[in-house]
This record gives structure tokens, C-alpha cells and sequence, in this order.
């Protein structure tokens, strides 16, 4: 019986993942005019862009509903949650390259949700 609870809990946890969307500067306005007032300020206080936490250590904010690191090795850099589509993931990417041109050494999944997933693909 444990069993089939966990089966069904995951399967909807995966289903509710699957309906996610991305969230942008006026993605969600250009797609869904009825989109909330509380989405729409959300853009405004979240704006795409990269802080620098540490030397080394830089976090992306606002190019979707999670966030995406890049921590910056010796010889290449590590990406850390790589969004929820390849779109987002791309424009991040194009952002992580302004700071450094050394390649991928890996990406590190922080957990399954397809926010953080989907843009590895």
C-alpha cells in the first residue's frame, strides 16, 4: 500500500510540475492578458539580471521562476539549475558568457522540479 501512495503522490507532483510556466519580463503579459497585477509587479522586482555572490559564484535572477547559478572553476564553469526551458536557459547562458567564455564542465540538477530542469535538455 506505501508503495502505491508514493507512486500516486510522485506521478502528481510530476503532472503539477508539467504545467509550470516561465516567468520573464512580459512573458506571462503576452501570453495571458489575465495575468494578475501580482505577476506583472513580480517582473518589475525580479529583473533578468546576474549578481556576483561570491568571487567566482554568480546567480541569475528573473529569467524564469527558479534561478540558475554558474560557480567558476580553474579550467571551465559548473552550472547549477538550469531553468525550465531551453529558451530561458539559452538567454541565461548568454549572460553567464559575458562574465567567462570557459566551457561547461557540468551541470548540477538541485532537485527534480521542471523549473530547475527542463532548459538541460
Amino acid at each position: 500500500m506505501p508503495f502505491r501512495i508514493f507512486t500516486l503522490a510522485s506521478a502528481c507532483l510530476f503532472l503539477a510540475c508539467q504545467s509550470e510556466r516561465e516567468v520573464g519580463p512580459h512573458s506571462l503579459q503576452e501570453s495571458d492578458p489575465s495575468v494578475s497585477a501580482a505577476i506583472e509587479r513580480m517582473d518589475e522586482e525580479f529583473r533578468r539580471e546576474v549578481y556576483e555572490v561570491t568571487d567566482g559564484v554568480y546567480q541569475a535572477v528573473g529569467y524564469g521562476i527558479a534561478n540558475s547559478m554558474m560557480i567558476e572553476g580553474d579550467a571551465c564553469v559548473f552550472i547549477v539549475d538550469v531553468m525550465g526551458a531551453m529558451e530561458t536557459a539559452s538567454n541565461v547562458h548568454a549572460a553567464f558568457t559575458k562574465i567567462t567564455d570557459k566551457p561547461i564542465g557540468a551541470l548540477i540538477y538541485t532537485h527534480n522540479h521542471a523549473d530547475h530542469v527542463m532548459g538541460g535538455l
